[in-house]
């Protein structure tokens, strides 16, 4: 399957993707010309769209494929090995994304903005079926809810949508948040009132291997090295970059760090502090048992690894 995609079979490099990320859409030439600029502009952000799409599902699917090698590798040299392709292919791919966004603000945004409301009308659907689940909501109610939900996802599969540049939000990055996937956007809505913006430049570490994280950090610009240290040498384990979180083991369990954070490059992200969302689970019975929920959830999967 790798021979018939991408004509090598290896992990690192891949070169129809890296020639994707450096090819910019003719039509983006066309776009201030009188009578075409508006169809050439459409044809460049459907183009960009395909681009920016293929090239988040290649870096999500990094993910899977380090889980994979770290379960299925023979040998401990060969894992390091396949590991550092897999970070090289990330940060290519995060870095050319990255690069998009810098050329073409006003698209990406369009095109992210569209991800984010496929992100919600997908959470929508979720939610109907389980309020039919739980019996709250008749079949055939639920039926009429989510054929509003379909009709609204195809009008906005065929939107072009290029706007103002609109910067992210804690509300939508703790919507990335994948335990709190469960969780009621009222109560989302009152824990991003506790989330706050911040800075790091590149060197700077944002957590220590060792010790207890104070704070949730969902990265929203730019690149982080996950890091090991094994008889003093730094040993790069993994590469997070937008919309990757931070601490959420060390957060929620109130663990020490099993490894450093540190900014490979400028970084923005999103903090909510332990304190903060302590006192939000007091206040909120219905957050503390799905957070309860998900940290017992997490500890039977560690078990049976």
């Amino acid at each position: 399957m790798e021979h018939a995609l991408d004509v090598y079979p290896n992990l690192y490099p891949r070169p129809s993707l890296q020639k994707l990320l450096r090819t910019r859409p003719f039509m983006m030439k066309l776009r201030k010309v009188p009578v075409i600029g508006r169809k050439a502009e459409q044809l460049a952000f459907k183009r960009l769209t395909t681009d920016y799409e293929v090239a988040r599902g290649f870096a999500r699917a990094q993910i899977h494929i380090m889980g994979y090698v770290r379960r299925l590798s023979p040998a401990r040299e060969l894992t390091r090995e396949l590991r550092d392709e897999i970070i090289l292919n990330k940060r290519e791919t995060l870095m050319g994304i990255a690069q998009l966004g810098a050329e073409y603000p006003r698209m990406i945004s369009g095109i992210e903005t569209r991800v984010a409301k496929r992100i919600l009308l997908n959470q929508e659907r979720i939610s109907i079926a389980s309020l039919v689940e739980s019996g709250v909501l008749d079949t055939t109610e639920a039926e009429k809810m989510i054929e509003d939900v379909e009709q609204r996802m195809q009008q906005l599969d065929k939107a072009h949508i290029v706007q103002k540049i609109i910067k992210p939000t804690p509300f939508y990055a703790l919507h990335q948040v994948k335990w709190l996937a469960d969780v009621p956007e009222s109560l989302i809505d009152r824990a991003a009132q506790h989330v706050t913006e911040t800075t790091y430049t590149a060197g700077d570490i944002i957590m220590r291997e060792g010790e207890r994280g104070h704070a949730l950090i969902m990265v929203s610009e730019g690149l982080v090295q996950v890091i090991r240290t094994r008889k003093g040498v730094e040993d790069i384990f993994d590469l997070l970059g937008p919309g990757n979180v931070v601490g959420a083991v060390t957060f929620l369990m109130d663990r020490e760090a099993a490894a450093t954070i540190r900014a490979e490059t400028p970084i923005r992200a999103f903090k909510l502090d332990h304190e903060h969302f302590q006192a939000l689970l007091e206040e909120e019975p219905e957050l503390r048992s799905i957070i309860e929920a998900t940290m017992k959830e997490y500890r039977r999967s560690q078990r049976e690894e």
